[in-house]
């Protein structure tokens, strides 16, 4: 019995032991079992507003960013990088989405153009049947277009570029219509007047020129480039806006050529000017070596006085000499290195000159030749000099050639020159003396 007890109690001490409660199993037990809970990812922004070319930066919370996947709904509205910044590409609306384990959060955003810099190339066009124009909407991508009468102008949507759309207008018979063209929910509109196409023309046929007179033609209903032609430019020659000059006696064509076609006015060049001979005395500078002037005297740089002195001499009624000349004004207009200046001859008031035209027109010379105004041509190396010098034109033969007085040169006074192919090839400029 007394074993049998002992071993009752052992038994009953054992299953008390592992029955009873341990002192803070249970929190121990808690602490293992318990699950890490995560906090909520959340989008900065859930809608936004953008100005188109505009950027924003979009961001998740309690997210790594790297592991984060960015898409638009639509890549021509917005633009996205894998690091959330979103930039407008186009007016209209597109979600942006962040998807992050498993899950996706959106954005809505509205993207809006600065219309202030938006606008029309023309808001009104004229054009001729068959013509075609390019009407661009700028600072806009993805306009869209509409003829109002499209019988009269329709228009063909061309590609867009990143900073620009843009249609072709077709004029297809006369009348009018109204292009509108739509973006971002505001409409441009460009008023197209077609006109009936009518065949150029040439505005005259043929004419008549004296040597040096001048003739405006125009190729009148031409569209594109327009090349103008002579057959021969030592009779008379032709600009490339159509001014044509006279140059000698004789015939030329005159040609304008435009789209594949040619137009021809036939040019008479007459020398029948009006003769005219002013007594205008000539001096010669080497007259007055004695005179000191510029760096020397008269003989040496004094061509600038001396013409003046025979200008002077014909307004006046008066003997003028070059010795006067120098007198009255010294070297005020003497330019070391250059010579006399141009301005010699304008401030000669006292001697009855009025005022200097300059210019590089021989029909405005022989118009005053032939109105009795001497003119200075400023001369180069060439036929009257070896360096440069100022002569005298005094007036016009029967024949159209001009009389000469040369500071420098007796003989010069004794013959005839073209003043097309010889004065003014070596004149740097004309003074008319009015």
């Amino acid at each position: 019995m007394k074993f049998s007890k002992s071993l009752l109690a052992v038994s009953m001490s054992a299953m008390m032991l592992f029955s009873a409660p341990v002192a803070n199993a249970g929190i121990l037990q808690c602490q293992t079992v318990e699950a890490a809970v995560s906090k909520t990812s959340k989008l900065n922004k859930t809608t936004a507003n953008l100005t188109l070319g505009k950027g924003i930066q979009l961001s998740l919370s309690n997210a790594v960013s790297s592991k984060i996947m960015w898409k638009v709904s639509s890549p021509t509205i917005l633009g996205v990088t894998q690091r959330g910044y979103v930039t407008g590409l186009k007016a209209g609306s597109a979600y942006v989405y962040a998807t992050y384990k498993g899950r996706t959060y959106k954005c809505k955003v509205t993207v809006k153009a600065d219309l202030s810099k938006v606008f029309l190339n023309k808001k009104s066009i004229t054009m001729n049947e068959g013509d075609l124009y390019n009407l661009v909407l700028f600072n806009a991508s993805g306009a869209t277009y509409r003829s109002s009468n499209p019988s009269v102008a329709s228009v063909t949507k061309n590609s867009d570029s990143a900073n620009s759309s843009s249609c072709t207008v077709n004029a297809k018979k006369a009348g009018t219509a109204t292009i509108t063209v739509k973006y971002a929910g505001n409409s441009f509109t460009c008023r197209v007047t077609v006109n009936k196409k009518t065949k150029p023309e040439i505005n005259i046929d043929s004419a008549e020129l004296n040597v040096g007179e001048t003739l405006n033609l125009k190729l009148q209903n031409a569209s594109g480039s327009i090349i103008w032609r002579t057959s021969n430019y030592r009779v008379a020659k032709v600009s490339s806006t159509g001014k044509v000059t006279g140059v000698a006696a004789g015939k030329a064509t005159i040609t304008a050529q435009n789209n594949g076609k040619k137009y021809t006015c036939t040019v008479t060049v007459k020398n029948t000017v009006k003769s005219s001979e002013m007594k205008i005395p000539l001096y010669i500078q080497s007259d007055y070596s004695k005179v000191k002037y510029g760096n020397s005297n008269l003989a040496v740089c004094g061509d600038g006085p001396t013409c003046l002195a025979m200008i002077a001499s014909y307004k006046t009624g008066k003997t003028v000499t070059p010795a006067e000349i120098v007198k009255w004004c010294g070297n005020k207009y003497y330019i070391n290195g250059s010579g006399t200046s141009y301005n010699i001859f304008s401030a000669a008031k006292k001697y009855g000159i009025k005022s200097v035209t300059k210019t590089s027109s021989t029909s405005m010379v022989l118009k005053a030749l032939q109105e009795g105004k001497p003119v200075v041509s400023v001369q180069k190396r060439g036929l009257f000099t070896n360096n440069g010098t100022f002569i005298v034109l005094r007036g016009i033969d029967k024949g159209g050639k001009i009389l000469v007085n040369s500071p420098k040169d007796r003989s010069v006074y004794r013959k005839l020159y073209d003043l097309q192919s010889q004065i003014a090839k070596t004149s740097t400029t004309f003074m008319i003396i009015n």
